[in-house]
């Protein structure tokens, strides 16, 4: 008979008794090799392990070519005993290699099982009446032993880190790796919802993130009911370009986003997202109070403020060279506000300094115009005056910061 493209690592031990046992052993162990009919076996023992295979290779069929023996005289060192058999399930990596446990110590069993949870390879046993520990001859049967839920719950560990540490991307891909978990399901869900959440693509985030899958989250992660709830309900109002609340969930999730960069130490990144967030404060609040859109500023309608003409003027001077429209930034939007008498333009005048120091830092950033690095202090120092703002804005500021928040699983 044809042998199969198989490849079987078989641990050998020596039994417990005279030769009588040794041969029972070779016979359960033969039992195996008969079954997978390999191409090639690879023994892994110590000297005392010759006895055995030798009556193995007595019960081998004549047109067999041999095999070879991995010879590791330590019995009880895992570490020599799992790297021996991983090299060579690396080996036969493109073959059908599986990983015969049935004889041997506890340890070798232990780096068998290992090396087939970590390969990915199949495990096998020789199962039946047992005699001193061995098989009895007749009664053997091979039985698979499936371990790949153990594989499966190491590898959710760290999937569970790679979301708590915003890297979606990474955790999707180590999601393939899991064999057959039930909750790969949900996982995938989470990475993907978060994943366009955290890169600000709201609407593919809320379509994702039905009332059903948040359901089934919470079946999974019922401590997460609230936070889940929050998120979605953040969402729901932000794609929503009517809704009364939206400026204050956009805000506060660019916020979080900005803490979440911070972080993972990405420095540049954070206080990009921090100016932006500083620039959107003052925008909302010439847009909602005075009806002042900052990328079409209307001089006409300024007037009715008392606006100096030499402000209009100034104003004036910023037409874009595209469309004429007068557009303003972050340092124009803050002194509109000043000039109008606002609290937010006030606060900008209390702080000037602080505040163009932080925007130069930004300006000089790698990710801006410059070729500079930001730091944690430059980080910090920004944040906790464009917190201040937005807590002027919104005096309810935490709420929202509280909702469009990431949860920990």
């Amino acid at each position: 008979m044809a042998r199969k493209k198989t490849v079987l690592l078989m641990t050998v031990g020596t039994g417990v008794g005279g030769d009588e046992h040794k041969k029972s052993l070779a016979h359960g162990l033969m039992s195996s090799i008969e079954h997978h009919n390999p191409k090639k076996i690879i023994f892994f023992g110590s000297d005392e392990s010759r006895q055995t295979i030798s009556f193995i290779e007595d019960e081998l069929n004549e047109d067999y070519n041999g095999f070879d023996f991995i010879h590791i005289e330590e019995v009880d060192n895992f570490k020599d005993y799992f790297n021996a058999i991983k090299v060579k399930t690396e080996e036969f990596n493109d073959e059908n290699v599986i990983i015969d446990y049935t004889s041997g110590t506890k340890t070798m069993s232990v780096a068998a099982a290992f090396t087939s949870m970590v390969c990915h390879k199949k495990l096998v046993s020789v199962v039946g009446k047992r005699d001193k520990g061995t098989v009895s001859s007749g009664t053997e049967t091979i039985r698979t032993q499936n371990i790949y839920p153990v594989y499966d719950e190491l590898q959710l560990v760290k999937i569970k880190e790679l979301f708590n540490s915003n890297r979606f991307e990474a955790g999707k891909l180590l999601l393939n790796e899991i064999v057959e978990s039930d909750d790969k399901e949900v996982y995938e869900g989470l990475f993907d919802i978060y994943y366009n959440f955290d890169n600000i693509n709201y609407e593919a985030a809320f379509k994702l993130f039905t009332i059903e899958f948040q359901n089934k989250v919470i079946s999974k992660f019922p401590e997460l009911k609230v936070q889940l709830s929050q998120n979605r309900m953040a969402l729901q109002t932000i794609v929503d370009k009517n809704h009364k609340l939206r400026c204050q969930c956009i805000l506060a999730s660019l916020l979080n986003n900005a803490k979440r960069r911070f972080d993972e130490g990405k420095y540049d990144d954070a206080i990009a997202r921090l100016y932006r967030s500083f620039e959107l404060v003052a925008q909302i609040r010439l847009k909602n109070k005075y009806d002042i859109i900052t990328s079409k500023v209307d001089l006409e309608s300024l007037k009715k403020y008392g606006l100096t003409d030499d402000y209009l003027n100034t104003l004036d001077s910023c037409r874009s060279d595209l469309n004429d429209d007068v557009k303003i930034g972050l340092i124009k939007d803050y002194d509109l506000l000043l000039n109008l008498d606002d609290d937010l333009g006030i606060f900008y005048a209390e702080n000037a300094n602080e505040i163009l120091e932080c925007s130069s830092h930004r300006n000089k950033s790698i990710l801006a115009h410059g070729l500079s690095f930001q730091t944690k202090d430059d980080y910090l120092k920004f944040e906790q005056l464009v917190l201040e703002a937005a807590n002027i804005l919104f005096n309810d500021l935490d709420k929202y910061l509280n909702q469009t928040q990431f949860p920990i699983i």
